[in-house]
């Protein structure tokens, strides 16, 4: 199974996680299989391209799985090759050059940022609650995906990410190996109640976005290439009304719950796909 951080599983055991979930529900039905997760956090379907082909190469596989995450998995570019990663950049304390507020962030509250993040959960949890007051102050870290934006809506990203998707699936194709594409949504699409604050935040007027847009426009673009992809958000829509939360309440990635649900939204696919080539 490959994926990013949602499929890395950041704040759950390794058998929490979708791949863990999966492993055992087929373990429930019969099937012996051991499920290998190579997700990893901050990658995108060009590194799902590239570790497919690695690991196809390494050992025989019945069943690929990717996840894509709608926040920051719809790419619009291509790329065959990722240099090293650097260490993460911490700032260090310095004398501002100027008065000015900007610099005085940089000189001396990043640092500090930087050291308590390291050592205090306490910190973190605080420094998430308050994360629309420091946003503006240059205190907090935050995104607005793209994909969301109308203008986009006739962008090449959609059509990229499928075709990457699509090579992908013929890597696995070769072997004679099916593929199952899962979306993974965000917090906001599964609790719409979030999403005015999250617009507020970022101060984008409602009009020049669209929540279902990515799910829409991408899972086009999977049908013209010729691939399923799986799309979870309506069950796990219904379950958040039902008072079930699928996301951390400090970190945004999946909880036990979030992983659960996913995972036992794809099972009914994956043993349908296993059942194909061997029997429980």
């Amino acid at each position: 199974m490959i994926g990013d951080s949602f499929v890395a599983g950041l704040q759950v055991e390794n058998e929490e996680t979708i791949c863990g979930q999966v492993e055992a529900g087929l373990g429930e039905k019969g099937f012996s299989v051991r499920v290998d997760n190579a997700g990893v956090n901050g990658w995108t379907p060009n590194h799902y391209l590239l570790e497919a082909r690695r690991s196809l190469r390494l050992r025989a596989y019945d069943l690929g799985i990717v996840c894509l995450y709608v926040g920051n998995d719809v790419v619009d570019r291509e790329e065959s090759s990722f240099p090293p990663r650097d260490k993460a950049a911490r700032n260090t304390f310095e004398i501002p050059p100027s008065l000015e507020w900007i610099e005085f962030v940089h000189a001396i509250l990043l640092p500090i940022n930087d050291i308590l993040e390291t050592r205090s959960h306490l910190f973190i949890l605080i420094k998430e609650r308050l994360r629309p007051t420091l946003l503006p102050m240059v205190l907090a870290k935050s995104y607005h995906p793209p994909v969301f934006n109308v203008r986009e809506t006739g962008s090449r990203r959609w059509a990229l990410t499928a075709g990457i998707c699509k090579r992908i699936a013929d890597e696995f194709a070769e072997r004679s190996v099916p593929v199952i594409f899962v979306l993974i949504p965000t917090i906001y699409q599964v609790r719409e109640d979030l999403w005015p604050d999250h617009l507020a935040l970022f101060n984008i007027d409602p009009s020049t976005v669209k929540l279902s847009q990515p799910n829409v426009l991408l899972g086009g673009a999977f049908e013209t290439e010729g691939l399923t992809l799986l799309d979870p958000l309506d069950v796990m829509r219904r379950e958040a009304e039902s008072g079930n939360r699928h996301y951390g309440s400090i970190d945004p990635h999946l909880n036990r719950r979030g992983n659960r649900s996913v995972a036992e939204f794809i099972l009914p696919s994956v043993e349908a796909a296993l059942s194909g080539r061997f029997q429980p």
